[in-house]
């Protein structure tokens, strides 16, 4: 099985876009470091569903959060833009994630910390690596 949040981070981390908004360096598997700068991304696993099939191999179904964090509504709404793009563009044959899907996306404001985080679901669908 691939790790789902490894190859999201990595497709993050390549896209200029997301780039010119948040520094690969901000880019985060969670739980996100104390010392975090903002803006910044938190990738993050939620799920893992296998169905086995009789006739090939298995299909992988892994559900991941991608948390874009930011000051303001709108810088956060570009990031979860930015990041949503570079993640429907990856995938297919040759790839380690053959689709990534949308699950779902909360805009949500935490009073704490006063910042804004665009939270996004995807699917991202894999072919079982066991032998």
């Amino acid at each position: 099985m691939i790790d789902v949040e490894d190859v999201t981070r990595d497709v993050l981390a390549a896209d200029a876009t997301v780039i010119g908004l948040v520094p690969a360096a901000r880019i985060h598997l969670a739980p996100m470091p104390v010392d975090t700068v903002f803006p910044a991304i938190t990738v993050q696993e939620v799920s893992t569903i296998t169905d086995y099939t009789h006739d090939g191999p298995a299909v992988v179904r892994q559900r991941v959060t991608v948390d874009a964090w930011a000051k303001t509504k709108p810088a956060a709404k570009a990031i979860a833009l930015a990041a949503r793009n570079a993640i429907h563009a990856y995938g297919g044959s040759d790839s380690a994630v053959l689709d990534f899907m949308d699950a779902g996306r909360r805009p949500l404001y935490e009073p704490d910390t006063k910042l804004y985080r665009i939270s996004s679901d995807f699917f991202a669908w894999s072919q079982d690596q066991a032998v």
